[in-house]
């Protein structure tokens, strides 16, 4: 059976890492991603630095966004 995540982002901490609604840290490393389509508008560091939650995830001008599960599954944990 297939298992399906639904966590949300609640918190950015940018170049460092986010919060899940379940209190966990993660970070997430976009660079791999920045030369797909609309991503590669992050590499300009002002676009990226306007990231905020919106509707549970990260999401840009311009409608550019990461999916939550994404970000969690292929994020690493934060110890703090």
């Amino acid at each position: 059976t297939m298992s399906i995540l639904y966590f949300m982002i609640c918190k950015i901490i940018l170049l460092n890492s986010y919060q899940f609604t379940n209190g966990e840290l993660r970070k997430f490393d976009v660079s791999p991603l920045l030369n797909q389509g609309v991503l590669s508008q992050l590499r300009d560091i002002n676009v990226f630095k306007q990231a905020r939650v919106s509707y549970g995830t990260v999401e840009w001008p311009g409608d550019i966004d990461i999916c939550p599960d994404t970000l969690y599954e292929d994020g690493q944990a934060v110890i703090e």
